[in-house]
């Protein structure tokens, strides 16, 4: 009886914390009219093929120490072996580029704003909770292929079509790790200023 009340119990606390930190990221990052798009990222497992991207998935799971510390849920014991989500990932990278503009009188460099810029480029921030009700399965066919230009780097050398397009990159950024394409990306915006 102990063993099947202990299972029962991780479950129902993995998915209260899950349902907790789904809100708590949705808030950050200003998606609330973006929900089902957000639920697909999070559901959709970060995946990479440059060998330094590994560390994006690293970054991500970092996020949920982060929702701990800022909300003080305790996370179960667990919780950093499940795989890393692309939310989870881009969460991480608005955050980090959030903190890269150390100040700004516009206050137009939140993680929200950044979450946005990104999904944006890419073509998926248009995917809002109205048009997934109006044509879902458009949606679902818009959201599978930016998802898959995204993860396999089927954008263009330039970064369009990706998360961090460059009017003038160094290289093809195909080949670049994200957090690198990151850094230029916002290197180019301070420099746009």
């Amino acid at each position: 009886m102990g063993e099947s009340s202990r299972t029962y119990e991780s479950v129902r606390t993995y998915e209260s914390v899950a349902r907790g930190y789904s809100k708590w990221l949705i808030n950050e990052l200003g998606m609330r009219t973006h929900t089902w798009l957000f639920h697909q990222l999070y559901e959709t497992e970060f995946t990479w093929t440059v060998e330094r991207d590994g560390n994006r998935a690293t970054n991500g799971i970092y996020m949920r120490d982060r929702y701990s510390y800022e909300t003080g849920e305790r996370l179960p014991d667990d919780w950093r072996d499940y795989p890393c989500s692309l939310a989870e990932v881009l969460a991480s990278l608005a955050f980090a580029m959030e903190e890269s503009f150390l100040y700004d009188p516009d206050g137009e460099t939140g993680s929200d704003v950044w979450m946005r810029e990104m999904l944006e480029n890419c073509g998926l921030w248009k995917l809002d909770d109205m048009e997934v009700e109006r044509h879902p399965y458009k949606s679902i066919d818009a959201y599978e292929d930016a998802v898959d230009r995204i993860l396999n780097r089927r954008y263009a050398w330039d970064g369009s079509g990706g998360l961090f397009p460059l009017m003038r990159p160094d290289g093809d950024q195909r080949t670049e790790e994200l957090w690198s394409q990151m850094n230029s990306y916002v290197l180019e915006k301070i420099s746009l200023r």
